[in-house]
Formats: C-alpha cells, sequence, structure tokens
C-alpha cells in the first residue's frame, strides 16, 4: 500500500524488494516495474514538452527579430521584407498544424473515414498533383506500376492516404538535389507483395542523394528529429511530418520502413493489407 502511495505520488524510483515464488512476490515486481515505465514515460513528456518549446521559441524569435530591424529602420519594408515575414509565419503555421494533427493522432481523436476503395487512385491523385513541383525543381519524376495493380482494393480513408503519400512525395522534392545542370530523380512504385499470412500493396518512394546514414533510418519517425537541422528549417520542415505518417500507416494496419535507395537518396516503403481485387 505503501509503494502504491509512492507511485500515486510521482515517486518512481521507489522498489520493493522481497524474495520469494508467491503472487505476492510476483506484484511487487510488476509494481516496480510499472514505476520504472512511468518514470520513463515522466521523463519523455517533459522532454517532448522541451523540444515543443525549443522548435516554438526558434520561428517567434526570427520573426520578432525582422520586425524590430524594420521598426528600427535597419531594413525597409517592402515588398521582399514583406515575403519574409509571411515565410516565417507560414513555417509557424505549419508547424503548429503538425503538432495539432500528430497529438490528435496520438490520442485517437484524429478522425479516420474507411471504406473499400481502389488504392490506384489515391496514388495516382498524388503522383499527378506533385508533378508541377518536380518540374520546377527540375526533378525526373516517373510513376512505374505493376499490373494489375489497378484493381487494388484496400480499406482505408481517401483524405488521409492521400496525405500520407503527398507528405512523403514533398519530403523527397525537398530534399533532393536538383538543377537544370544535374537534375535529380524521385521514383514512384506500386507493387504487391505477398507474406505468409497477408497480401500487401506496396508504394515505394525513391529519390536521388543526398541520402541518410544507415544508422539514423530507425530515428526517421521520431519527433522533431531531423537529420539535417539547418536545411530542415531553411525548407520548412517541422520535423513531425514522418510521425504523423508513421500513425496514419499504423491506423490502416500498415508498416512504414526506410532504407538506402541505390540512386543515392532514400526509399521510402509503405505496405498496406489489400482486401481484394476489384473485378
Amino acid at each position: 500500500v505503501d509503494h502504491v502511495k509512492l507511485l500515486s505520488g510521482g515517486k518512481y524510483d521507489s522498489k520493493i524488494d522481497m524474495d520469494g515464488n508467491d503472487e505476492l512476490t510476483a506484484l511487487s515486481s510488476h509494481l516496480s516495474d510499472l514505476g520504472t515505465t512511468l518514470k520513463e514515460n515522466s521523463n519523455l513528456r517533459k522532454q517532448w514538452v522541451a523540444d515543443i518549446s525549443h522548435e516554438l521559441r526558434t520561428p517567434v524569435a526570427i520573426l520578432q527579430a525582422d520586425l524590430e530591424a524594420i521598426e528600427d529602420g535597419v531594413r525597409d519594408l517592402n515588398q521582399k521584407s514583406v515575403l519574409r515575414l509571411q515565410n516565417h509565419v507560414g513555417r509557424l503555421k505549419n508547424l503548429i498544424n503538425d503538432l495539432y494533427e500528430l497529438s490528435l493522432s496520438d490520442s485517437g481523436s484524429l478522425s479516420y473515414n474507411k471504406q473499400t476503395l481502389l488504392l490506384n487512385n489515391v496514388v495516382d491523385e498524388a503522383f499527378q498533383l506533385m508533378k508541377e513541383k518536380c518540374t520546377d525543381k527540375y526533378i525526373d519524376y516517373q510513376y512505374h506500376q505493376e499490373k494489375d495493380t489497378d484493381s487494388i482494393v484496400v480499406f482505408g480513408d481517401h483524405q488521409r492516404l492521400l496525405q500520407l503519400f503527398l507528405n512523403l512525395l514533398e519530403n523527397a522534392v525537398k530534399y533532393t538535389d536538383s538543377s537544370l545542370a544535374s537534375p535529380g530523380k524521385i521514383l514512384l512504385y506500386f507493387e504487391t507483395e505477398k507474406t505468409t499470412k497477408n497480401q500487401y500493396a506496396v508504394i515505394t518512394i525513391q529519390d536521388s542523394s543526398p541520402g541518410v546514414l544507415p544508422e539514423l533510418l530507425p530515428r526517421l519517425t521520431e519527433r522533431l528529429f531531423r537529420v539535417d537541422f539547418s536545411r530542415s528549417r531553411d525548407t520548412g520542415g517541422s520535423g513531425l511530418g514522418l510521425s504523423l505518417c508513421k500513425n496514419i500507416v499504423e491506423a490502416h494496419q500498415g508498416i512504414l520502413s526506410f532504407s538506402p535507395s541505390s540512386l543515392g537518396g532514400l526509399i521510402v516503403k509503405i505496405s498496406i493489407p489489400i482486401i481484394s481485387h476489384h473485378q
């Protein structure tokens, strides 16, 4: 009883040392493990709050500095400075929106309107919507579709899946080096894959350099993690998009994974269970 009171009061380091093989000893062991878990969760929550505070503070500080420079006459108030301020506000807005959506997803409150749908329609829509951005950045952008994938039916939310594919494709565009003299490359594949238990629709996005170090791949879906912090801020990344992507994939009983690409960049693989093939 005293140990439970200590846990309730936030004293997670307290332990119960008991020897034996009875149920009371097992209970004391479980209570000690509970204390360890509660402590880890408490530390993660504190770190999460600190990280969010830091992420919000940075764009606000930059915005304030620019406004003060204009107020002091150091920088002129013209179309260029207004555009710069709008970009800062846009990045701040994106961060807040990502935080909100991720918090909804974590709490199970992110709405899903699932129904049977042809996955090809969603993948093709995402591909078409990203064409102009790739053209503007001189990226060789291709879509390769396995035979009969246009009949694959999954149980999912069209808008959430579209959000997933667009987010991943936008990441590929942002972080692919490309110019008129040296075009980059992004390849979108739609294939199928069988396991002993299920058949999956597999959507793969490959891009050219730069790549990600193999030891950093498991961390890509960590909240606020960026491979290159300065570059992510320059391109407006919040470091939350891949965390939300992971949640959307898992809400569709799917799997999200990352690996190095032979093109020099990254392979993003999304596997979603197939319900049937439309006749």
